[in-house]
This record gives C-alpha cells, structure tokens and sequence, in this order.
C-alpha cells in the first residue's frame, strides 16, 4: 500500500465567493513557506514552517476583518483525515485541511448546507425547521446538558460545536472532528433527547 503524500486545503474566497480546493504535496507543505491564492488572486492564506514540528496558517476573516493565525503540528497533519480552522471570535469556519480529499470535500459540503440554511432563514424564503417547537426545545436540552459538563467526545475534548439544520442539530468535536447527529423532527426525537443526561461524541 503508497504512502499518502498529499494534503487538501480548502477556504472560501471572501472575494468571488467560491470555495477554493487545493491539492499541496506534503513534501513541499513541510519543506518552506508558501502562500495559496483562489483563482481571482483577490484572497488567499499563508503557511509558514516554524520549526521541525509546528506550521502557522494565517488566513483573513471577514468577519473580524483581521488576519487569524493558528499554528498546527505536522504529526496533526499527517494523522488526521481533517481539521477545521475557526474564527476566534464568532466561530465561522475559515479553511479545511485535511489529507483525505473525500472527508475534505463532505466538510464543504456540510458548511455550505449550512451557509444555505441561514441564508433561507434571513431571507424567508422557505421554512426553517421541519418542526419549529421539537428544534427549541431540543437545543434547551443540549445546552442544559453542555452546562454540566455532560457533552463530551470519546477524545476528552468538551469543546463542541452545535449547528442548528432544518431537521436535525448536528455535534461535532472541535478537536477531532467527530460528529454526531440528533434529529429535531418529531415529538419522538425530543422525547428520547430529554432522556439523556449525558451525550458523548463517538
């Protein structure tokens, strides 16, 4: 079996507003510092090598309009199949990295579901939720549950985003990127999540 030596990085350009997707070598990701322009040339992120173990991403937001700086381990890089760089501040996804070029592509997808679903929502064009009461109420239960302590990943990490879809909230782990989803369509789908005291991402 080859030895994977490619990475995929992915970032929405805040200009043309396409998702941009790159395939990088891993040699040449590890070997030097390097910028990635979207096709417009209008935006773009940089990588720096830091040392034998560290890289820093810096990326632009343009919601803080500011430059973020993150700075990730290569063994992170080699190992996991995607990691997901967020704003500091309000949370919004910023760039994909990954070395499977499939899990990368299922994160965009999912963001943009996502993007979509909020743009609905603030232009009423269709309704938000299948079942407007089961959503609510179901979000009360998971942060009353995120408020003890009790909603964690099979990782140990308790950081853990919760987004809100049409038919369904989805968890997923800021660390490793676990996912799991709880649906919010029926009475039923409430009456199991108001059973649980504890929700552990596996």
């Amino acid at each position: 079996m080859g030895i994977k030596t490619d990475l995929y990085i992915a970032f929405k350009c805040d200009e043309c507003d396409r998702v941009q997707l790159y395939e990088i070598s891993m040699f040449n990701f590890f070997k030097g510092d390097f910028e990635v322009r979207c096709n417009c040339n209008e935006s773009g992120l940089s990588v720096r090598n830091i040392n034998k173990e560290k890289i820093r991403i810096a990326i632009y937001c343009p919601k803080c309009d500011l430059v973020h700086l993150f700075l990730l381990s290569r063994k992170d890089l080699i190992k996991r199949n995607v990691i997901v760089l967020y704003c500091p501040k309000n949370g919004v996804e910023l760039c994909i990295i990954g070395n499977s070029r499939d899990k990368v592509e299922e994160e965009i997808d999912f963001i943009e579901t996502r993007i979509e679903n909020l743009v609905d929502e603030k232009l009423n064009t269709k309704s938000v939720f299948v079942n407007t009461k089961v959503t609510y109420e179901s979000i009360d239960k998971i942060n009353d549950i995120k408020k003890k302590g009790m909603l964690t990943c099979w990782c140990g990490n308790d950081d853990i985003a919760v987004y809100i879809l049409k038919d369904k909230l989805v968890l997923r782990c800021k660390n490793c990127m676990t996912r799991k989803d709880i649906k919010t369509v029926s009475n039923k789908d409430l009456s199991e999540l108001k059973k649980k005291e504890e929700i552990v991402l596996n």
